[in-house]
């Protein structure tokens, strides 16, 4: 294990006695060791601290993924929302195609962010943000890496 490992997980043992001596809930203390440990399994699996966000952008992708098939088959994710609190029945925005439009709109409100942070990525390491937001030159760095697949968010540096 690393030191930088054993700075968070330290960190987070230190705040887990905080939390008992209060006598609250260390059910986040415990979710950020989890985190911690996922981080550091895939930075440790490749060799590459960097690797450990890539968790978080796949969980990005996922979410950005979800929402686009959403809005493509006039379902979109926001719609269960407002389904959820406004009326008695949940697919009652289904009705009306005006707020199905509305509701389509604000989805892709909520995939802008993702799809954001995915371009700065690529712009970050020099590449056409779509050839690599769809999979072109991030697949092709996956593949390349012989111990596991990752593609981060960082500048390269060449020594």
């Amino acid at each position: 294990m690393s030191a930088r490992s054993g700075i968070g997980i330290g960190s987070a043992l230190v705040l887990l006695a905080a939390r008992v001596a209060q006598r609250s809930t260390p059910q986040f203390v415990l979710n950020s060791l989890v985190g911690i440990g996922i981080a550091a399994f895939f930075a440790l699996r490749s060799g590459k601290a960097q690797d450990a966000f890539l968790p978080g952008i796949l969980y990005n992708a996922g979410y950005a993924v979800a929402m686009l098939i959403s809005i493509l088959t006039r379902w979109p994710v926001v719609g269960f929302m407002i389904g959820a609190v406004t009326t008695h029945d949940p697919f009652a925005w289904r009705r009306d195609p005006a707020i199905v439009r509305l509701c389509a709109r604000l989805t892709w409100l909520l995939l802008i962010p993702c799809l954001s942070r995915r371009i700065d990525c690529s712009v970050r390491n020099g590449t056409d943000g779509l050839e690599t937001m769809f999979g072109g030159n991030s697949l092709q760095q996956w593949r390349a890496r012989n111990r596991f697949p990752s593609s981060m968010c960082f500048r390269r540096h060449s020594r």
